[in-house]
């Protein structure tokens, strides 16, 4: 090493050194527990983010120091139902106290906030109270019939696989599926993914493109040098902006055709539109475009991922549990006769199917991860956090804890039946049912709850009355398989559809 190079290493290793020390000792958060890496240098977290098992990471943590974990020099991580609602209820802009989301996770697109994004508590207000019309239950109504249609397309596609007893991947037709229902209910034009049987380039866009979203998290958690060098490295290794690009190139396109021939059809645009802040129109129309392309792009790829995520592991779970699949068989093909039947209504009245479903969202959430806010000072769980720590509270270490479920590992739709249901069983009467909340919590709960789960119901209801499954392969725990990369990657889940008879399904008893 040269005379300069030693220089430097002896001036800043005792920065280095005392930067720990007070991070140990005397940062407002040293009292809390955690690893000591962690309360030293973020690239703890980073290691643990990017290999693909945070999720697991937090459980072991949590296991070892207890419901509150500092897990960064400037972060905690809480894992009761109490603080994530003193986290997540906290952020009206007319309250005193307000949890923002907190910066550098939630990456603005080109300057414009997306519902998203958007940290500002009255500037987010403003932004979803328009779009909140767009998933009124009259507006529901009339995206149950996109649901339908193509919903009605999967179960032809997948009859012409049983036909050359083929099996397939659940998890890319789940993708199709729940891409095609938002393109169309945000456009009101279809994209026609499972009709055709094959990907379009958004898609492929949206989808291939998930490890790198996830090292742009840990890189925006960096110094600003360090992030600047790190940017520098990772484009020239990576595709990640030239993919990005294409990506929002494709949603501006959609908008500006949505713009040239607007539909008939009720769609999300038109609440879109009625969102677009002041923007100076160039010849172009450039920032305007920018501002919907960015909110369309949040739009689909909200209402893609973790919606097929939960369509995927539902699937896969009531294959691994035959039993479970048995008594939703009994229940569906009991209530309907033909696929035409199976609409957003009839289906609320399916209460296994909607515990299937819930039971799916407790032991493997959509997602993995507890959303970030910056607390302002407050009580949290009942314990005082300083000002400017950023918190979360992941759903994960809640739904897979014995104190607030019975055999809290085990897939058991049951524990969400109510009392009058003959397949009720008590040993779940005490089961803390609000310690899961996969859609978050407050005023910035996912607006598009309501949608999702007619999309999972009418789907689900039309597989089950139209086919028998059997998975291809053995199946484990998917948090064991499954890698944590911002969302979820899974391994393909290899299913064979084959059409049932006309007969109802038998009993399958208590």
């Amino acid at each position: 090493m040269s005379f300069p190079g030693v220089i430097f290493v002896v001036s800043f290793f005792p920065l280095l050194m005392g930067i720990a020390v007070y991070r140990l000792l005397w940062h407002p958060l040293a009292s809390f527990k955690g690893p000591k890496l962690a309360a030293v240098t973020d690239w703890w977290f980073c290691k643990k983010w990017l290999n693909g098992r945070y999720h697991q990471t937090l459980e072991k943590l949590q296991l070892q120091y207890g419901d509150v974990i500092r897990i960064a020099p400037n972060e905690l991580v809480f894992a009761t139902p109490e603080a994530a609602r003193d986290i997540y209820t906290r952020c009206n802009p007319d309250q005193d106290l307000q949890f923002i989301k907190q910066p550098p996770f939630y990456k603005q697109s080109e300057g414009f906030p997306t519902l998203v994004t958007e940290t500002d508590p009255a500037a987010h207000r403003t932004l979803r109270k328009p779009l909140e019309r767009g998933f009124s239950p009259s507006s529901l109504k009339d995206y149950g019939r996109v649901i339908e249609r193509v919903a009605d397309d999967l179960t032809a596609q997948l009859e012409k696989a049983s036909e050359h007893s083929n099996a397939v991947d659940v998890k890319a037709w789940a993708a199709r599926f729940t891409f095609d229902v938002i393109t169309e209910v945000t456009f009101g034009k279809s994209s026609g993914t499972v009709a055709q049987g094959k990907n379009t380039v958004w898609l492929d866009l949206l989808t291939g493109n998930i490890a790198a979203a996830a090292v742009g998290v840990a890189i925006r958690r960096q110094p600003h040098a360090v992030k600047t060098l790190l940017r520098s490295i990772f484009a020239k290794l990576s595709k990640t902006a030239k993919l990005r690009a294409q990506y929002l190139s494709v949603c501006r396109k959609m908008c500006e055709e949505r713009l040239r021939d607007p539909p008939k059809a009720a769609n999300l645009f038109d609440h879109v539109l009625a969102t677009c802040p002041p923007v100076e129109k160039d010849a172009d129309n450039h920032g305007y475009l920018v501002f919907l392309q960015g909110q369309a792009a949040a739009l689909v790829s909200g209402g893609t991922e973790t919606s097929s995520t939960l369509l995927s592991s539902l699937i896969y779970n009531l294959l691994a549990h035959p039993a479970h699949l048995a008594r939703l068989q009994y229940e569906v093909r009991n209530a309907f006769s033909q696929s035409g039947e199976i609409d957003i209504e009839s289906t609320k009245q399916l209460k296994y199917l909607q515990a299937v479903i819930d039971e799916s969202l407790r032991i493997f959430p959509p997602v993995g991860f507890g959303l970030p806010r910056v607390c302002p000072g407050a009580m949290i769980g009942g314990v005082y956090v300083p000002k400017g720590t950023v918190v979360q509270a992941p759903d994960i270490l809640m739904v897979r804890n014995s104190r607030y479920f019975v055999r809290p590992y085990e897939f058991l739709p049951e524990r969400w039946l109510p009392k009058d249901h003959e397949f009720y069983d008590e040993q779940f009467s005490g089961d803390r049912k609000e310690a899961s909340k996969p859609f978050s919590l407050g005023p910035r709960q996912c607006i598009g709850m309501s949608l999702a789960y007619a999309e999972w119901r009418i789907v689900l209801a039309k597989l089950v009355l139209k086919f028998d499954w059997e998975i291809i392969g053995e199946t484990q725990d998917l948090m064991d398989v499954a890698r944590l990369k911002l969302l979820w990657e899974m391994p393909p889940i290899l299913v064979s559809f084959k059409p049932v008879g006309g007969l109802a399904a038998a009993s399958p008893g208590a």
